[in-house]
């Protein structure tokens, strides 16, 4: 007969798996990753804030991402809220600020590396124009 996979083999294929599927849009995983780095939250924070346990988490991250531009999107939310006992409003504002800032980024997909514009008050020479124009001339 054949031995079954302990528990820590298990948690640890589980946990690798949850990785993988942060970085995959078709999870809701990557939705959180971004939410997360964002708000600079670690899981136990999330979860909290999401008022699921992390295991519950885990069963959220795994669930494929409604599409938010469909008609049943909040229905679909619902369903998955429902099936891993978090807080639905809530988890509609995770979704759709991760989708915000995938529209916002285009094809870069590492939200620690985004918002990088800036307002300069001066030029980087440190030759202020206070004209507003290019090349001081207005």
């Amino acid at each position: 007969m054949e031995k079954l996979p302990s528990k820590p083999l298990k948690a640890e294929a589980l946990r690798r798996l949850v990785e993988r599927i942060r970085r995959d849009a078709f999870f809701i995983g990557r939705a959180l990753a971004v939410y997360q780095q964002l708000h600079g939250l670690d899981d136990q924070q999330l979860a909290q804030w999401l008022e699921c346990s992390t295991d519950n988490l885990i069963r959220l991250a795994l669930c494929r991402l409604p599409d938010d531009k469909s008609d049943g999107f909040q229905q679909d939310v619902r369903k998955i809220a429902a099936f891993a006992a978090c807080n639905p409003d809530r988890l509609v504002q995770v979704l759709r600020e991760a989708a915000s800032w995938d529209a916002f980024q285009g094809d870069s997909q590492d939200p620690a590396h985004g918002f990088l514009l800036a307002a300069r008050d001066h030029k980087p020479d440190g030759d202020d124009d206070s004209s507003g124009t290019p090349g001081g001339q207005g």
